[in-house]
């Protein structure tokens, strides 16, 4: 699977495997859920940051988090982003 994000292409194993969820942090680390998990547990652990799903960016659009009582779905990739995006 390639991502192109600008000006840079990254070609990697697909990022979606099934029966997990996995969440891309600011700081780069890559987690990776087997359970259900809400993204309030997420955001509890990380303040000051929000959940959104890989598929709702959009280049122009604002970024939509997720709402505190969602829950993270299985075979998704989500970004854990800074509350100033």
């Amino acid at each position: 699977m390639c991502l192109i994000m600008g000006n840079v292409t990254s070609c990697a194993p697909s990022i979606i495997s099934s029966g997990v969820v996995k969440v891309l942090f600011c700081d780069g680390r890559l987690q990776v859920y087997t359970r259900p998990v809400k993204a309030a547990e997420l955001m509890l652990e990380n303040p000051g940051q929000f959940v959104c799903e890989s598929s709702s960016l959009k280049v122009g659009y604002r970024i939509q988090g997720l709402l505190a009582d969602e829950e993270i779905e299985l075979r998704q990739f989500y970004f854990l982003l800074p509350m100033d995006f």
